[in-house]
């Protein structure tokens, strides 16, 4: 296990591990080709709101999760990222509305040109193909060595993906994964619903995949959107700034007062941000990576929660493991992006 820090391991990273943005014959910068896998929900309330996790009938909440809207704005107004395609996955809510949630989002944003793919349903639908597993093969075929592939959902279509074409993450620049936890000791009441919505997805992956990059909970909860970003939101005037101040809001009111903490965590934004602009990272190692499942299946979660650890490397793929984000430069970042 390698781990590096500082500005060795920044100019390490950049050549090695991170998106590269390459330069076209005329010295141009050439746009870095982004394909996002997610279980996409945008704040729904009132009768839209509920989670695949806890199953038709009970909504515990009243309102949905934020942070995957958060990603596809941020990605959207990102210079230099040209975003190929969406496939969508359950998770924060089911598959159909995930769909319906990321064409809204795109269209608030004026990017319908963005196409949408609908991808597994639950965890049993992994190797039966779908437009979205389908889309992938064929993205990274006709790309080969320049998708930057970012799944922050379940890993049900990335495992799909792969049984259809086992040489899939051989042909990407680059796959990251946003999800994972170490530890939750912080929020025990919080847990990890990407690794734990398909666990033996996540093990096939990093298992047997090549390319591999994991931004765990230091990464993806260690910088808070806070009231003053929703407040500093509220001073453009935008239709999609509006919108995401209409669909942020409650959300933050929400969590902040479940977890008595001034913000919420945009968990799959925090981690988009650090793929994109990896400088924004403290430090990496070289791991080998296993998701265990413990406690008992939960409504729609079907094996219980999921944790991931470190392993004895030996035979195993080493993926490149991110800890620790700069969360004043991350929200600065994410002021810009969202602000646009």
């Amino acid at each position: 296990m390698e781990e590096r820090t500082g500005r060795r391991w920044t100019r390490w990273l950049l050549a090695a591990a991170a998106p590269a943005f390459s330069a076209c014959a005329d010295g141009t910068a050439e746009k870095l080709l982004l394909v996002i896998d997610d279980d996409v929900s945008i704040g729904e309330t009132a009768q839209n709101a509920g989670s695949y996790w806890w199953g038709e009938g009970l909504n515990f909440t009243a309102i949905n999760e934020i942070d995957g809207g958060l990603e596809i704005a941020y990605a959207a107004h990102s210079p230099g990222v040209e975003l190929l395609g969406i496939s969508t996955v359950f998770g924060n809510t089911w598959v159909d509305r995930a769909v319906e949630s990321t064409h809204e989002i795109l269209g608030v944003l004026g990017r319908t040109d963005i196409p949408v793919y609908r991808g597994a349903a639950s965890p049993e639908d992994v190797e039966t193909p779908t437009p979205a597993s389908d889309f992938l093969v064929r993205v990274v075929r006709e790309n080969p060595g320049k998708i930057v592939l970012v799944a922050s959902g379940p890993l049900t279509n990335i495992a799909t993906a792969l049984a259809q074409n086992p040489h899939l993450l051989e042909g990407v620049h680059s796959f990251h994964y946003l999800g994972g936890a170490f530890t939750m000791d912080r929020f025990p009441d919080m847990q990890d619903y990407n690794t734990s919505g398909d666990p033996d997805a996540f093990n096939y992956l990093f298992r047997y995949g090549t390319r591999l990059n994991l931004y765990p909970d230091s990464v993806t909860m260690g910088a808070p959107f806070t009231s003053e970003d929703l407040a500093h939101l509220r001073t453009v005037r935008s239709a999609s700034s509006e919108y995401l101040v209409s669909r942020i809001e409650p959300w933050l009111r929400l969590q902040s007062t479940l977890f008595q903490m001034d913000g919420f965590f945009p968990f799959d934004m925090s981690g988009l941000a650090v793929v994109l602009e990896p400088e924004l990272a403290g430090r990496t190692e070289q791991a080998a990576i296993q998701a265990d499942v413990t406690g008992e299946p939960m409504r729609n979660l079907k094996k219980g929660f999921a944790s991931i650890r470190i392993m004895d490397a030996a035979g195993l793929p080493l993926a490149t493991v991110w800890h620790d984000i700069n969360a004043e430069e991350a929200r600065r970042r994410y002021r810009e992006r969202l602000g646009r």
